[in-house]
C-alpha cells in the first residue's frame, strides 16, 4: 500500500534522512499506476496542511515538490499542492531552500509541466498584485540576479517561466512605481525604470540597494549606474548608455541638494563591495564631458566610500598610505573640473568630498572644510 511507504519514509522525510532512497522507493510504488499515484499526492497535501516545526515543514514541501518529478496526478490535485508549496516558499522565502521548492514545482513531470508553470505564472501574478509582505518581496528576490547574495544569474524559476512573469508584471509595476516604493525597487531592477521624480518619492537607497538585472558586477545599482555610462561595459538589453547618463545626472541633483542620509537605509550586501580606486578615476574621467553625470557618479563614488567599514578603510590606507593619496587624488580629479564648479550645487560637493554623506565631516587646522 502506499500508506505503508509513505509511513515508512516521512520520519526520515521530515529528519532530512533517505532523501534519494525515499523517493525511489514511493516512485517504485507508484509506477505506473495513476490510483497510487492520486493516493501519494492526496496524502502529501494532507502532511503538507499539518502544522509542525518549521525545519520539517520545510523538509516536506521540498520533498513533496520534488516528487511531481515522477506522481503524474490529476490537475486538481496537482495545483492543490503547488500552491501550498507557493504559498509556503513566498511567505518563507528569507530560506534559500523553501524557495528552491517552488524551484522543484517548475522542473515536474513533462505530463504536467505546461499546467504547472501556467499555475506559478498565475500565483507569481497575483502576489505582485497584493503586494503582500513579505510574500512580494521574497518573490522578487527568488526571480532576480543576485538572490540570496551570489552573484550572477541565480534565479530560483527557469528562465523562460522568469521572463514570462517579468513581462506579465511589467505594466502593473512600472504603473505602480510612482506610489509604491516596492514597486519602484521592482521596476529600477527588472525595467531600468529610473528618474529624478522617483528618487525623490522613494530615496537614493531604493536605487543603491538592487542593482540592474544583468550587471553581474557585484556592486550597489548606482554604481552599475556609473558603469552603464561609459563605454566598454555590456548593457542590459533596452538600457542606453544616454538613460545611465540623465539618471546620473538626477542622482546628483538630488543627492548634493538633499539633507544627510541615514547609513541603516543601505543594503549592507554592497558596503564595501564597489570598483577599485584606479577604475574609479577612469569612469570619473571619461564623464567629465557631462558634469552633471559626472556630478552623479562622484556621489555614488562618495557614498560608497561613506559606507566602507573602519576595517576595509584600514586595510585600504595600508601600504604606505597609497589608497588614501589615490582618494585624495580622485576627490580632487572631480572638483578641480572646470565644468563641475559651474553647477549650483557645486559648494555642497566640496562640503560632503571633505567628509561622509552620514555627517561626519573632517575640517582642517583653521576649522574650514578640506577639500
Amino acid at each position: 500500500m502506499t500508506a505503508d511507504v509513505l509511513n515508512e519514509i516521512i520520519p526520515h522525510v521530515l529528519q532530512r534522512e533517505w532523501d534519494v532512497v525515499a523517493h525511489l522507493s514511493l516512485q517504485i510504488k507508484t509506477h505506473r499506476s495513476l490510483r497510487r499515484q492520486n493516493q501519494a499526492t492526496d496524502a502529501l497535501i494532507a502532511l503538507l496542511r499539518e502544522t509542525r516545526p518549521i525545519d520539517e515543514q520545510k523538509a516536506l514541501s521540498l520533498f513533496a515538490a520534488r516528487s511531481l518529478e515522477y506522481l503524474v496526478a490529476s490537475e486538481a490535485q496537482v495545483k492543490a499542492l503547488v500552491e501550498i508549496v507557493f504559498a509556503e516558499a513566498t511567505t518563507n522565502g528569507s530560506d534559500e531552500q523553501y524557495m528552491r521548492a517552488m524551484q522543484y514545482c517548475a522542473q515536474c513531470s513533462a505530463e504536467r509541466r505546461s499546467f504547472v508553470r501556467k499555475l506559478l505564472l498565475e500565483l507569481i501574478v497575483k502576489t505582485f498584485r497584493k503586494v503582500e509582505q513579505p510574500a512580494a518581496e521574497n518573490l522578487f528576490r527568488a526571480m532576480s540576479d543576485y538572490s540570496y547574495g551570489r552573484r550572477g544569474p541565480s534565479s530560483l524559476l527557469p528562465e523562460d517561466l522568469r521572463a514570462e512573469a517579468q513581462s506579465a508584471l511589467r505594466k502593473m509595476v512600472v504603473d505602480g512605481a510612482p506610489t509604491n516604493s516596492f514597486f519602484a525597487t521592482v521596476a529600477w531592477s527588472w525595467y531600468g525604470v529610473i528618474s529624478e521624480e522617483l528618487i525623490r518619492r522613494h530615496g537614493i537607497a531604493t536605487y543603491f540597494n538592487v542593482s540592474l538585472e544583468g550587471m553581474y558586477f557585484g556592486v550597489d545599482g548606482l554604481t552599475s549606474l556609473v558603469l552603464l555610462a561609459n563605454d566598454g561595459y555590456l548593457r542590459p538589453e533596452g538600457f542606453s548608455e544616454e538613460q545611465a547618463v540623465n539618471a546620473l545626472a538626477a542622482v546628483g541633483r538630488y543627492g548634493f541638494t538633499n539633507g544627510s542620509l541615514a547609513k541603516v537605509d543601505f543594503n549592507p550586501l554592497f558596503a564595501g563591495e564597489s570598483a577599485p580606486l584606479p577604475v574609479w578615476k577612469r569612469l570619473l574621467t571619461q564623464l567629465r564631458k557631462a558634469p552633471e553625470a559626472c556630478a552623479g557618479a562622484f556621489f555614488a563614488f562618495l557614498l560608497v566610500r561613506s559606507l566602507i567599514s573602519k576595517k576595509q578603510s584600514d586595510n585600504d590606507q595600508s601600504g604606505e598610505g597609497d589608497q588614501l593619496a589615490l582618494l585624495d587624488e580622485v576627490k580632487h580629479l572631480v572638483l578641480h573640473m572646470r565644468a563641475i564648479k559651474k553647477l549650483e550645487y557645486y559648494p555642497r560637493m566640496v562640503e560632503l568630498a571633505a567628509g561622509s554623506l552620514f555627517g561626519e565631516h573632517k575640517r582642517d587646522q583653521n576649522g574650514d572644510h578640506a577639500i
